[in-house]
């Protein structure tokens, strides 16, 4: 008879392990770079309303 080895789990290689290890990296930067450039981008655009607005309340009043 021979020895029949039970089957293991299915899991990942050791390559495949990285390379989705790698995917999942990646996915969180670009999460993390488009939150990064909305907060950038709304901090610049609250910076200049904040130095226009007071010209137009200005100009409004006369």
């Amino acid at each position: 008879m021979t020895t029949q080895k039970t089957p293991k789990k299915d899991r990942l290689t050791a390559t495949q392990a990285r390379a989705a290890r790698r995917d999942r990296q990646s996915a969180k930067s670009k999460i993390k770079r488009w939150l990064i450039t909305i907060a950038v981008s709304l901090v610049a655009i609250l910076l200049i309303l904040g130095l226009i607005a007071p010209m137009l309340t200005s100009l409004s009043g006369n």
